[in-house]
């Protein structure tokens, strides 16, 4: 039982650092949020939120000014709206944080399975995604990227235990 403390705390000490948004930015999120509850409710209008924006493999060069991650928040919030799948990952990260609720940063590859079961697996499949830690739970992945949500949310058809044909369209 020490043990489980001592790592829930970790956690907590590890991904739930102090974000300081401006007044501007918390004004934002407190209406993304609107009247959700509970933290999965805050955390489903966040991803619905930026899964609204743009994604573009190409958004630019970041203003010189940005100098910290709340910075980032808030040019992506407030104007550029717009960016590949690390802008919303780290978005996600931030908001959730400042809503007090530990979250995560995640990158690896997003690879669509075709009946086969087998798939080439190349570079522009890198993806990033973030991940909220929940109370006896543990980490589920969130999709704020728009455009990947079909991939990450779209359940499996399975004829047997032991086989996994495609995605369901």
């Amino acid at each position: 039982l020490q043990m489980l403390e001592e790592h829930r705390k970790r956690i907590y000490d590890d991904y739930l650092e102090e974000i300081r948004l401006s007044q501007e930015t918390r004004g934002y999120l407190d209406h993304m949020i609107g009247d959700a509850r509970t933290d999965m409710e805050k955390l489903q209008a966040i991803e619905r939120e930026l899964s609204s924006f743009t994604y573009t493999s190409m958004p630019g060069k970041l203003p010189e000014s940005i100098g910290s991650a709340e910075e980032f928040l808030e040019y992506f919030l407030l104007e550029s709206k717009e960016g590949y799948c690390t802008y919303f990952a780290t978005a996600f990260v931030l908001l959730a944080r400042a809503e007090g609720i530990p979250a995560r940063y995640a990158q690896g590859f997003c690879v669509p399975m075709g009946e086969s079961g087998f798939a080439t697996v190349l570079s522009n499949m890198a993806h990033s995604w973030p991940e909220v830690y929940m109370e006896g739970v543990g980490w589920i992945p969130f999709e704020p990227t728009p455009g990947y949500g079909r991939l990450r949310y779209t359940p499996w058809k399975v004829r047997n235990r032991n086989e996994v044909l495609s995605y369901e369209e």
